[in-house]
C-alpha cells in the first residue's frame, strides 16, 4: 500500500483491495518540485521506487 509522508496539499491515495491490492497515488497540479524518487514499502515484502520527473 502507498501512504504519503511529504507536506503537499491535496494529494490523494487510492487502495483498491482484493486477490491483488493496487494503491495509486495522485498529485493534482504538479510542478517541478514534485519530481523526485516516490518509494512504495509494502509491510513485509520488498521495496520498490520510481524516479518522477515532471518537465515544464
Amino acid at each position: 500500500m502507498v501512504s504519503y509522508d511529504g507536506s503537499r496539499k491535496g494529494v490523494t491515495i487510492n487502495i483498491e483491495k482484493g486477490p491483488i491490492t493496487t494503491s495509486n497515488i495522485f498529485i493534482p497540479d504538479v510542478t517541478t518540485q514534485d519530481s523526485g524518487i516516490y518509494v512504495c514499502a509494502p509491510q513485509g515484502m520488498k521495496e520498490a521506487a520510481v524516479r518522477v520527473t515532471v518537465l515544464n
